[in-house]
C-alpha cells in the first residue's frame, strides 16, 4: 500500500467534517414553569426556567472530532490526566479520527470536563438539570430527549449530594441516600430519576459507553 492510499481514510473523514457544521443551530425552548422530580426545597414543587437554546440532538462523533482538531489539548493521546482517564474517546480509531462508522452517532465516553470546553468553544455551555428535564417534560418542539445517551449537565454534581465534590465520599451515607431520595417525586418518571441517580453517582473525570452531552445557550 503506498502512501497515497494509506492517507485517503484521513481525507475523506476531513471532507466529511467539512461539510458538516461544527454545530447546528439549536432550538429556542420558552421558559416557564414546571415540578421537577427533584424540587428546590422543601415544601416547593414548582421550578422557573428562563427561556433557552438547546441543541436538538446529543453532539456527534463528527462534531466532537472537528473539535479535538482544532484544539489538540483535548486530543485523548495529549489531554491533562487531571481531566480524563484511558477510556476518554477510547472507542475511536485514532486520536483525531472516531472512524467513518460512527461519525454520525452521539459523541460518547467524554468527560464532562471535556464536554463543557466543546459548549465554551462554541460560545456556549452544558445545560443545567432543571433547564434540560424541563425541555424532557414540556416535550420541547424539534428536541429529541428521548434517547439511549445519558447526558452531561453543568451542575449535575449538586443534585443529590453537596455541590463540592470532595464530600461525595462523606461517611454519612445519608447525604446520598437519604434526604436526596426523600424529596425525589413523580416516582413514575422512572427514566428521569435514573439519570438523577446516574448523575449525581458520577465526578467530572468519569464517563461511560452511553454518556455524552448537548449544548445549550
Amino acid at each position: 500500500m503506498n502512501a497515497s492510499t494509506r492517507r485517503w481514510p484521513a481525507a475523506v473523514l476531513c471532507g466529511l467534517l467539512a461539510s458538516q457544521a461544527f454545530a447546528e443551530e439549536p432550538v429556542l425552548v420558552r421558559g416557564g414553569k414546571f415540578e421537577s422530580v427533584l424540587p428546590p426545597a422543601v415544601g416547593v414543587k414548582e421550578v422557573s426556567v428562563a427561556d433557552f437554546h438547546l441543541d436538538r440532538t446529543p453532539v456527534s462523533n463528527a462534531q466532537f472530532a472537528q473539535f479535538v482538531q482544532q484544539h489538540p489539548e483535548w486530543r485523548r493521546d495529549q489531554v491533562a490526566a487531571l481531566f480524563a482517564d484511558t477510556e476518554y474517546l477510547a472507542h475511536w480509531s485514532s486520536p483525531v479520527e472516531p472512524g467513518a462508522q460512527i461519525l454520525d452517532q452521539p459523541v460518547v465516553r467524554v468527560r464532562w470536563f471535556a464536554a463543557s470546553a466543546y459548549c465554551e468553544a462554541r460560545g456556549g455551555r452544558l445545560p443545567s438539570w432543571y433547564e434540560w428535564e424541563y425541555a424532557e417534560t414540556t416535550n420541547a418542539t424539534d428536541v429529541s430527549l428521548h434517547d439511549v445517551t445519558w447526558e452531561w449537565v453543568d451542575d449535575f454534581a449538586g443534585m443529590l449530594v453537596a455541590g463540592d465534590n470532595r464530600q461525595q465520599s462523606d461517611p454519612d451515607a445519608l447525604r446520598f441516600c437519604g434526604p436526596g431520595g426523600l424529596t425525589m417525586e413523580h416516582k413514575e418518571r422512572y427514566e428521569t430519576l435514573m439519570r438523577v441517580a446516574l448523575l449525581s453517582s458520577m465526578q467530572a473525570r468519569y464517563t461511560g459507553p452511553a454518556m455524552g452531552f448537548r449544548c445549550a445557550q
